[in-house]
């Protein structure tokens, strides 16, 4: 039996007071009397009535010293300790963010990973706490993340609970803890006398934050070992800039973060790798970092390559210690610029970041290599004439098009009645007005002519640009002369060939950048794509390169029905593959996913777990199952108990106990 409020045992001072007023009696004046027999009683009376005499045996004082008593016990909240019922509710909430990737200091863990993480260690504590408690006490399992998951909920079968446990695997993004504490909590809601336990090394941000939440059910913070790997340093940034082929070339930045207490020297190696041949290094930064502070570096004169890495030597948290990067300009790619000669069509695809090669309508195709080179092509001539060469249509038809049609008069040319513009929603036609542009003829086209695609652009009633894909191939269709317009003297114009090319993957699409891990990000897919996947080109360290396998499967494959996408889970360097009909290969493209460094800087204070706990449960004071009033009690050693008041019974005592004080008095001994 254990007490709430040991301190009321001062009441227990009532006890010798009421002993004292059995021992002082009231004191009678002496009288003379002739005889005694008649004063037996008076006698006897006079005798109790003496001070400090031997207690003598009396019903009535024993009721009263054992009242007494029991009012002092209640007064201290008595309760026995017994095995939870099976009612009982256990909420496992498993702390997955990027700091528990950290090497634990104790002896190796079995985990999915085949070293000693935190988390692994978590997980072990976790199925040991489970194996202390009751077989049938209900279980259920939260995991933190960008957004919790419930992977269980009200399991007896600890077999698969185990399994469950076993399964859990590290999150890498942004982690909300606010509503992972909160998701916790609120399973506890239709079953009362629960309890949330969670497994963490506690750097969890703000615990201010935290606190502001009332929870409903006590919380027990069972901490994790700390890790053995002391400084931690971080690579934070990594960039690359600068145009290959100009002075002073390609440069980089990187720059990191000493989360430790010492100050630390850390060598950063770069990397070029190549699409033909093995990775050189191509530079080393030392990096002077005082504590809880970041420094950076620049290195210059870094070749070409298809992207680079930066890794950070000689820190045990491997995971942020790699950082990939690419230039900017390596997305550019080749047109094929059919044209009898257009300077300003051809000064503007370059303004674009495009490599021209140029040919003439007369001359022959592009054949072997060259065509092989080739992204896509703007004809600049008669599309209808060149397209019957037999040797001009077999490469047309492998390649996104862009036809600025020269139709002929006998073709039916149109004088437009009127310069009214109407612009339709398409990627090409962003951002565009064409505010009174004069267009001084058209092509003329039977509707069957143009059922590949749909009018973006009409002219005083007259369809001049026409989008659409042919084989799955993008294609644009220009019903005018750039000769008989005045576009191209207008600023616009080279926005609309920069859309145009991007639209017409010639090469422009940009890489995807740095993102956390499990983000959300927008861009668009290539037109035509009919099948877009995620190819793992690099993993971020050895540990995480078996769990990033998992994404060469189905998982790999994203949804083309949306612009907005979510970043693969794990870290690392990814690549998008975009293919069209017949598995043709329209785009490739960059991402390199990064851990969020928040999650390895230290952030809560350990103390303020304490008050945490404290807190917890007693959100309300009717609730029936307060920590605070022990009404729920769970301990880490003899695994969870539950408390059985005994005021009732008390209370019952004290009953009864006055119904005998009541005939003692009636009886009169």
């Amino acid at each position: 039996m254990q007490f709430l409020s040991a301190a009321s045992a001062w009441f227990a001072a009532a006890l010798p007071a009421i002993i004292l007023m059995y021992l002082l009696k009231r004191k009678y004046e002496r009288t003379e009397i002739a005889s005694h027999l008649l004063w037996k009683r008076v006698l006897k009376e006079q005798e109790a009535n003496a001070p400090w005499q031997k207690l003598q045996s009396r019903w009535l004082l024993l009721l009263q010293l054992i009242i007494a008593s029991l009012v002092v016990m209640a007064l201290m909240e008595p309760y026995w300790e017994r095995p939870s019922r099976s009612t009982h509710h256990a909420v496992l909430l498993i702390d997955r963010s990027g700091s528990m990737t950290k090497e634990a200091s104790a002896a190796p863990y079995d985990g999915t990973n085949g070293h000693s993480t935190i988390l692994n260690k978590a997980i072990v504590e976790a199925k040991n706490w489970l194996d202390s408690q009751p077989e049938k006490l209900l279980v259920s399992i939260v995991v933190t993340g960008k957004q919790p998951t419930l992977i269980a909920a009200g399991l007896r079968d600890r077999d698969r609970a185990n399994e469950l446990l076993s399964a859990i695997t590290p999150y890498y993004g942004t982690t909300d803890y606010m509503a992972a504490l909160s998701l916790a909590d609120s399973l506890h809601e239709d079953q009362p006398g629960g309890l949330t336990v969670l497994f963490s090394d506690g750097q969890w941000g703000s615990i201010e934050e935290l606190s502001s939440i009332q929870l409903r059910a006590p919380l027990r913070f069972m901490e994790t070992n700390e890790s053995s790997t002391g400084n931690h340093v971080a690579l934070v940034s990594f960039d690359i800039a600068g145009k290959s082929g100009e002075e002073p070339g390609y440069y980089g930045m990187a720059a990191i973060r000493n989360n430790g207490d010492e100050a630390v020297n850390s060598v950063v190696a770069l990397y070029a790798h190549y699409a033909d041949r093995a990775p050189e290094m191509v530079g080393e930064l030392t990096l002077h970092a005082a504590p809880d502070s970041w420094q950076s570096a620049e290195i210059r004169h870094l070749p070409p390559a298809d992207y680079y890495r930066a890794q950070l030597q000689s820190d045990a948290v491997t995971i942020d210690n790699v950082l990939y990067q690419f230039p900017g300009d390596t997305a550019a790619g080749k047109v094929l610029l059919v044209t009898e000669g257009n300077l300003f069509l051809e000064k503007a695809l370059q303004l674009s970041g495009l490599t021209v090669m140029k040919a003439t309508p007369d001359g022959a195709a592009p054949a072997g290599e060259t065509a092989a080179s080739v992204d896509w092509a703007v004809l600049d001539t008669n599309a209808d004439a060149l397209l019957e060469e037999a040797e001009w249509s077999a490469l047309l038809a492998t390649l996104p098009l862009w036809v600025i049609d020269h139709p002929e008069a006998s073709d039916g040319l149109l004088r437009p009645s009127s310069s009214h513009i109407v612009i339709g929603e398409h990627p090409v036609t962003k951002h565009l007005q064409l505010a009174d542009m004069h267009i001084g003829a058209l092509g003329s086209y039977e509707r069957e002519e143009m059922a590949w695609g749909e009018a973006i652009i009409t002219y005083g009633g007259t369809p001049a640009l026409y989008a659409g894909t042919v084989g799955g191939l993008p294609r644009l269709w220009q019903s005018f002369r750039l000769q008989d317009t005045d576009w191209p003297l207008r600023p616009e114009f080279p926005v609309f060939v920069l859309q145009a090319a991007s639209w017409m993957n010639g090469g422009l699409h940009p890489h995807l950048g740095t993102v956390v891990a499990g983000d959300t990000m927008e861009f668009a897919t290539t037109a035509g794509t009919l099948q877009a996947k995620w190819e793992l080109v690099a993993s971020a360290d050895e540990y995480t390169k078996q769990e990033l396998e998992a994404v060469r499967g189905e998982a790999a494959y994203m949804r083309l029905d949306r612009t907005t996408h979510v970043a693969p889970q794990l870290p690392g360097l990814y690549r998008l593959i975009e293919l069209g009909e017949q598995g043709r290969v329209l785009a490739q493209r960059y991402l390199h996913v990064k851990a969020d460094e928040k999650e390895f800087m230290n952030r809560t204070n350990p103390a303020d777990w304490i008050l945490l706990e404290e807190t917890s449960g007693s959100s309300g004071t009717d609730q029936a199952y307060s920590s605070r009033k022990g009404d729920s009690i769970w301990t880490q050693q003899d695994g969870m108990l539950a408390n059985s008041p005994i005021y009732a019974w008390i209370a019952l005592l004290l009953l009864l106990l006055l119904a005998a004080e009541w005939e003692v008095y009636r009886r009169g001994y």
